[in-house]
């Protein structure tokens, strides 16, 4: 499934997605990227819609299939290698 055409990622969203490949919580996403919980929340609710995702797992998988993210930086419980 390729990306919506008004689905291009966001510095902010790819820098999200690499923080999520490693497994974190959202809490330390937010530490990390020294953003708020709400702002956090809006940026997870555009990766589901740009990636056609339901659920956290499901932006992991589609982000390596569409290779935005390579398998090395996965180190989710979430995906199964």
């Amino acid at each position: 499934m390729p990306l919506r055409q008004s689905s291009v990622l966001t510095s902010k969203e790819y820098e999200l997605l690499e923080e999520l490949a490693t497994g974190k919580t959202y809490l330390e996403i937010c530490l990390a990227l020294n953003i708020g919980r709400g702002s956090l929340s809006v940026h997870i609710q555009n990766l589901y819609r740009k990636l056609g995702a339901n659920k956290r797992s499901e932006i992991l998988e589609r982000a390596r299939e569409k290779k935005l993210i390579s398998f090395s930086r996965l180190n989710s419980p979430l995906i199964k290698a």
